[in-house]
């Protein structure tokens, strides 16, 4: 059987979770694919729960990282990206979940075109297996476009974003795009899917199928904490940047710039330091009038949206 999706799933200590994300993978409607689990050094049951799965169904894998590859979900993941065999590939955290029909709709919609498109879908959030799983509707990012930029426009003028296994894209489209950046310690997915989607000829939002994201109890607000994964951010807003300029030849994009206020309105009382050391990013970002007029223009999109919804 060929492998038409290739998962790639990170893990880490997830003994008690994987196995719902693993289902949500079984499920699938389309049987042509292969999943690859790749541990970071679990020290948990993470490995005997996925053992359960190959036992019973050959199309699930397990990979240990080994020692010489750094540490961290980013290496997991380009491991697993270069063992995969499949022509598009899916990125998937060890604690969220598909649709059933995500894989057969999202490579139905890339088969009917050629190039590098990059398929997008609906996406909820849930905490809990036993929550009622549903869809975001009518939401801003659910476009289809010709390039790239109307999505990045979308995420600055809403400040909004769409989590990882929202997307499916060909393998040879993000081989072009590159790694995963193995150093970033924050936003390392909004970095990687920037330059994705940069590498993309057309976006295709597929409105048939969705996604859940798990959201967990205290959020990551330790993250804002740590002096390095700070400085990480920034980094990978800086590369973001780059990459903009070098595609599209703008610099500071309003997804720039609300990545920039996102980071000083986290930092600035409690890192006063970080913020002078990195004062040149921090002042191009938006204004408080700018700042006060895109959230509102966004409100106002929101509500309108909504009552198409009602309608």
């Amino acid at each position: 059987m060929d492998v038409k999706v290739s998962v790639v799933i990170p893990t880490y200590n997830r003994e008690d979770l994987i196995s719902e994300t693993l289902d949500s993978v079984k499920a699938q409607t389309l049987p042509d694919w292969e999943c690859i689990v790749v541990d970071d050094g679990s020290v948990d049951g993470t490995e005997e729960v996925v053992q359960q799965y190959i036992q019973n169904d050959a199309r699930f894998h397990y990979v240990k990282r080994p020692a010489h590859r750094l540490g961290g979900g980013n290496s997991c993941r380009n491991i697993g990206l270069e063992a995969a065999k499949g022509e598009f590939i899916q990125f998937l955290d060890s604690d969220d979940l598909l649709a059933p029909t995500k894989f057969e709709e999202q490579v139905r919609a890339l088969s009917q075109v050629k190039g590098d498109a990059v398929a997008t879908c609906k996406w909820g959030r849930f905490r809990t297996i036993q929550d009622r799983l549903s869809a975001k509707q009518n939401e801003p990012t659910y476009i289809s476009s010709d390039d790239s930029l109307k999505l990045f426009d979308v995420f600055g003028k809403h400040s909004i974003w769409l989590p990882t296994h929202v997307y499916l894209a060909r393998k040879s489209t993000i081989e072009k795009a590159g790694p995963w950046n193995e150093d970033l310690k924050m936003n390392q997915d909004g970095e990687f899917f920037a330059r994705v989607l940069l590498n993309a000829s057309q976006i295709i939002f597929v409105p048939s199928t969705e996604v859940y994201y798990r959201r967990h109890t205290g959020g990551n607000t330790s993250s804002w904490n740590k002096e390095d994964r700070i400085r990480s951010v920034i980094t990978s807003w800086k590369l973001i940047d780059a990459a903009m300029q070098e595609k599209l030849g703008i610099a500071n994009h309003p997804y720039v710039k609300q990545g920039r206020n996102l980071i000083y309105d986290k930092i600035k009382d409690q890192f006063p330091e970080i913020v002078k050391e990195d004062q040149p990013f921090f002042d191009l970002r938006r204004s408080k009038l700018e700042e006060l007029t895109v959230k509102l223009n966004s409100r106002l999109q929101l509500l309108y949206l909504r009552k198409l919804k009602r309608s």
